[in-house]
């Protein structure tokens, strides 16, 4: 029996509005909260912060990022 491959989680930055989120690496796009603009990942314009295999790790670095962009 195959392992299925383990969900990680991204800070990624909107092409658009320059706004953070946070995504799944199983989604294939995701709507910017602040624009409304829908990302298409696989196409190379995402830029992703940084990656980890916990929601919650990201979730407090996405939560950093947005202090340091607040300041």
């Amino acid at each position: 029996m195959l392992k299925s491959p383990k969900k990680r989680y991204g800070v990624i930055e909107c092409p658009n509005c320059r706004g953070l989120g946070l995504v799944c690496s199983s989604a294939k796009s995701h709507r910017c909260p602040y624009c409304g603009r829908v990302i298409k990942f696989g196409w190379g314009r995402v830029k992703s912060l940084y990656w980890s295999y916990s929601p919650r790790v990201a979730s407090r670095v996405l939560a950093r990022l947005k202090l340091e962009r607040s300041k």
